[in-house]
C-alpha cells in the first residue's frame, strides 16, 4: 500500500489574480491611450470652438470673453493627457505582470506587487494634483463664466446659476475621491492575496 500522503493542491490564486490583472490592465491600457489622444485633441478643439463662439455678434455684444476663459483650461487638458499616458504605462506593466502571474512564475508575484504599489501611488498623486492644481482652475473658470453670464440671464435663473457655481468644486472632488476608492480595491486585494506562503510556494514549485 502506498504510504506517501497526496501533495496539497496547488493554489489557484495566482492564475485567478493574474487573469483579472490581464483583463483590467488591457482594458485600462486601451482606454488610457484613447483618453490621452482625445484629451490632447480636446485642447485644440476647445480653442477652435471658443474662437468661433467669440466671433458671434451676440457674444461680442454680451462682452463674454470665451477665448480668454477657455485658454485657462489648456493646462488642465495637458496635465490630464499626461495622466492618461502615465496610467497607460502602469497598465502596460500590469499586463506584463499578469501574464507572468498566470504562468505561475515567481517573478510574477514580485511584478504584480510592484504594479499594485504603483497603482496605489498613482491614485494618491492623481488626487493631490486634482486638489492642488485642477480643481482651483476649474472652479475659477466656472466662477468667471457664470459672472459674465449673469448680466444676460433672466433674474429667476440666477439662483440656480449660483448653486451650480458653489457645487462645482465639491462635486469634482467628490467624484475624484469616489473613483480613486473604487480603483484602489483591486490593487489592495492583490497586495493582500499574493503574499501568502501558499501562493509563493505554488509559484516557487513551477520555477524549480
Amino acid at each position: 500500500m502506498p504510504t506517501e500522503l497526496p501533495s496539497p493542491a496547488r493554489s489557484g490564486i495566482p492564475k485567478v489574480m493574474g487573469t483579472l490583472l490581464i483583463i483590467f490592465s488591457s482594458l485600462y491600457l486601451l482606454t488610457s491611450l484613447f483618453g490621452a489622444v482625445t484629451t490632447f485633441l480636446g485642447d485644440t478643439f476647445t480653442g477652435l470652438i471658443s474662437t468661433v463662439i467669440g466671433a458671434s455678434p451676440e457674444i461680442k455684444k454680451s462682452g463674454i470673453d470665451f477665448a480668454g476663459l477657455f485658454a485657462e483650461l489648456k493646462p488642465v487638458y495637458r496635465i490630464q493627457g499626461l495622466e492618461k499616458l502615465a496610467t497607460a504605462a502602469i497598465s502596460g506593466f500590469g499586463l506584463f505582470a499578469g501574464i507572468k502571474l498566470v504562468q505561475y512564475r515567481i517573478e510574477g508575484i514580485k511584478l504584480s506587487l510592484q504594479w499594485a504599489l504603483a497603482a496605489l501611488g498613482y491614485l494618491v498623486v492623481e488626487i493631490a494634483v486634482y486638489i492642488v492644481y485642477i480643481n482651483p482652475i476649474a472652479t475659477r473658470f466656472v466662477t468667471k463664466l457664470t459672472t459674465q453670464l449673469k448680466p444676460i440671464m433672466p433674474k429667476d435663473e440666477l439662483g440656480s446659476l449660483d448653486a451650480i457655481t458653489s457645487m462645482v468644486g465639491t462635486m469634482g472632488l467628490g467624484s475624484t475621491l469616489a473613483f480613486a476608492v473604487v480603483m484602489a480595491v483591486f490593487p489592495i486585494l492583490m497586495l493582500a492575496m499574493l503574499q501568502s506562503d501558499r501562493v509563493k510556494s505554488a509559484c516557487a514549485t513551477i520555477n524549480e
